[in-house]
């Protein structure tokens, strides 16, 4: 029998071929899309590392494992919507037989969920729960979310934080022996929400062409990842991901125009993967291609 340690930041298996792969900006947070193309493996032993939780969503194609570890034990055909869990520390013996199963993986340290329950249940004992290749309707939206993604930028890295956080509450809400609720806590208690907000929001305005990670906004803000989470979506209408984006675009107005920047100039200096990836987001949120406004923008056209 062959023995296959998952290492971080990789999300690779035997058989599985990752499409893209993307790490959070916050560290403990990789995101991978992948496919297994055809595949009979038999008698893998897999080992995550201690700290590591894995969650792999199938969102196409089909896959039939038989997955035997201390922490699960199941034979069960996954399809689109379904997805299984696994716990760092545990050897699995692995067999699978898959049709061009495509899959989202996420890899989190058990740190992202003691930022969800630090308002609620800290140093709480978490017992996770394997689906076993079940539907979990919420982890298949939260899983095609995530390939909306197209680089490994920091943009897209603190996209992967906030999905990331998101996957980490839900499976510990449907997936463990915890229960996260939606109220917040405490909120009271660190003074006025304007005020934190607006130093979140000012540290935003002065480091667009920066990295920015969801753990330093919610640093800043003085509260937990939770409280911070649920305050800005409350303060902003989005999450710090949408707002942070939406800035970028405005910014990235000025310097094609203003600042006489060239697309692929404003892409660099706003730390897009590509200018590409840069077009295509301003576009989505414009409503119009950034060659296409700095053209109608410069007076010389006139």
């Amino acid at each position: 029998m062959s023995t296959f340690v998952s290492r971080p930041p990789s999300l690779s298996w035997p058989g599985y071929r990752a499409l893209n792969e993307i790490d959070g900006s916050s560290g403990g947070i990789v995101i991978s899309h992948g496919l297994i193309e055809s595949a009979d493996i038999v008698g893998v032993e897999a080992v995550l590392p201690a700290d590591q939780i894995m969650l792999c969503v199938h969102i196409g194609g089909s896959i039939r494992m038989r997955n035997r570890s201390s922490f699960t034990n199941f034979e069960r055909e996954g399809r689109a919507g379904t997805a299984n869990l696994g716990v760092g520390g545990q050897t699995y013996n692995i067999e699978y037989s898959a049709e061009r199963c495509e899959c989202v993986r996420f890899l989190i340290a058990r740190s992202w969920f003691d930022h969800v329950l630090e308002d609620q249940a800290p140093n709480t004992q978490v017992e996770f729960i394997d689906p076993q290749n079940r539907p979990d309707h919420q982890l298949t939206l939260l899983a095609q979310m995530a390939l909306r993604r197209s680089a490994n930028s920091p943009v897209d890295r603190l996209l992967a934080d906030s999905i990331g956080y998101a996957v980490a509450a839900e499976i510990l809400r449907t997936w463990s022996n915890i229960t996260v609720t939606g109220t917040a806590q405490g909120l009271e208690k660190t003074g006025p929400a304007d005020r934190r907000m607006m130093l979140v929001h000012d540290y935003i305005e002065d480091n667009l062409t920066e990295p920015v990670s969801l753990t330093d906004l919610a640093a800043i803000s003085g509260l937990s990842m939770t409280q911070f989470m649920r305050l800005f979506k409350v303060t902003f209408g989005v999450t710090p991901y949408r707002w942070t984006l939406q800035r970028k675009m405005d910014r990235a107005k000025l310097m094609l125009t203003q600042e006489g920047l060239s697309v692929t100039q404003a892409a660099y200096e706003l730390n897009f993967s590509s200018s590409q990836h840069f077009s295509t987001i301003f576009r989505k949120l414009n409503g119009i291609a950034p060659s296409t406004f700095k053209r109608l923008m410069d007076p010389s056209n006139d």
